[in-house]
């Protein structure tokens, strides 16, 4: 077996573990790899150097921003849609966000980056309902659903949801979203029982460890 490609492989997948595992990544780069220095140091300017080869259609940025091939795009939007982990699909959008922020493209590259931050954590009403500024359409329609499905007492997706059913005409569709509203100000005792159950959670959680 060809030692130098071992020794190569073992150098590059320690770079890319780092993030995952810094203190097992600089125990391989000191004692087994003998490099000096850190390897977070090393591997923040060569992945950056990769990630931009990577990702960039050509070295020659224009007034616009520097040029993102559409392919690289796709890629992580699959990479993302085929994460079986939580940290696989923070990192599908944190990249996603890099290279849409490379397009200035800024909304597009907040939402990807806020989303990278969401997905590590348990998701609340008020998270989805932030996402939905940055969407349009039927994604902003998705994430406003999700939003009151997780807190229901949200007003705002509600309103959203009446006024874009006015304008598509649904006149019966819209006037049931008022009288959700309606019921929800009207059950006093429903923000109440959810803040009640919330905090249940919590303590199970709290003395389950």
């Amino acid at each position: 077996m060809n030692r130098d490609l071992v020794w190569h492989f073992m150098d590059v997948q320690t770079r890319l573990i780092t993030p995952f595992c810094p203190h097992y990544a600089e125990f391989v780069w000191r004692e087994l790899l003998k490099k000096d220095g850190f390897v977070v140091k090393d591997s923040i300017v060569l992945m950056r150097k990769l990630l931009n080869k990577q990702i960039l259609g050509s070295k020659k940025p224009n007034k616009k921003g520097a040029p993102v091939t559409q392919l690289t795009e796709d890629k992580l939007e699959r990479l993302r849609e085929c994460a079986s982990e939580k940290w696989q699909q923070a990192l599908a959008l944190h990249q996603l966000g890099c290279v849409l922020l490379e397009r200035n493209e800024y909304g597009s590259a907040q939402y990807c980056i806020e989303a990278a931050i969401i997905s590590e954590y348990k998701a609340v009403g008020w998270m989805y309902q932030k996402m939905s500024l940055y969407n349009d359409g039927k994604d902003k329609i998705a994430d406003l659903d999700t939003a009151t499905e997780l807190d229901p007492i949200l007003p705002f997706p509600y309103k959203y949801r009446v006024v874009s059913k006015v304008e598509e005409k649904q006149t019966t569709a819209s006037i049931a979203e008022i009288d959700r509203i309606i019921g929800f100000k009207l059950a006093p005792d429903y923000p109440k029982i959810l803040n009640e159950k919330r905090l249940n959670e919590k303590l199970w959680k709290v003395f389950s460890h």
